[in-house]
């Protein structure tokens, strides 16, 4: 689910790194230069960029409407393309018996087996679509911080390696306790507690 649909889970992040002079121009080149291109090859499983907010096909971001005031917002697309595991080891199985039947032996040997798996991927993955997602991004440019929609590890780890390749800063895990984010007057009265026992 996206910022757009209603209720969401996000991972929020704090941006740290130094921002080019003409960062809007920056960002506008680098959104369109990591912008999603689909999946070319046919045994390529996974592919990743940057789409317009919300919208599947949206790879040209044209007039900068993923500018609003203080903030950008577009959405993270991540194809995958995969082959259900027992669709790949039936496939396998007919071709290692019609390989046996043609060669008249009862035994594969492990170089035959292996090129029959590697083959028969091949094949099914060129058969087989990818599976579009998107994961909205919005982020306050002044304030350096950053919501992606998603919790899912996997995500994140896809969100921060193309973040961090796109726009040249490093998008950590906001976690609210550190104490470099906490406010000056607050860290300095947490600095003067005590430990008091209860018991």
């Amino acid at each position: 689910m996206g910022f757009l649909t209603g209720t969401c889970t996000f991972t929020k992040y704090r941006i740290e790194g130094d921002e080019p002079i003409s960062f809007r121009d920056f960002v506008d080149e680098r959104l369109k230069r990591f912008a999603f291109r689909e999946l070319e090859g046919a045994s390529d499983e996974k592919t990743t960029g940057w789409v317009g907010l919300g919208s599947v096909l949206d790879t040209e971001f044209l007039n900068a409407y993923y500018s609003v005031g203080d903030y950008l917002a577009f959405s993270l697309r991540i194809d995958r393309r995969s082959v259900p595991a027992a669709l790949h080891k039936k496939h396998v199985l007919e071709a290692e018996e019609k390989a046996r039947t043609m060669t008249g032996r009862r035994y594969l040997s492990k170089g035959e087996k292996t090129e029959i798996k590697d083959r028969v991927h091949a094949t099914l993955m060129s058969k087989v679509m990818a599976v579009p997602s998107l994961f909205d991004v919005c982020w306050c440019v002044s304030e350096r911080w950053l919501l992606l929609a998603s919790l899912a590890p996997k995500v994140r780890e896809e969100f921060e390696k193309l973040f961090k390749r796109c726009f040249e800063l490093e998008a950590f895990p906001f976690v609210p306790w550190t104490a470099r984010y906490l406010d000056p007057e607050l860290e300095a009265t947490l600095g003067r507690l005590t430990p008091a026992s209860f018991v």
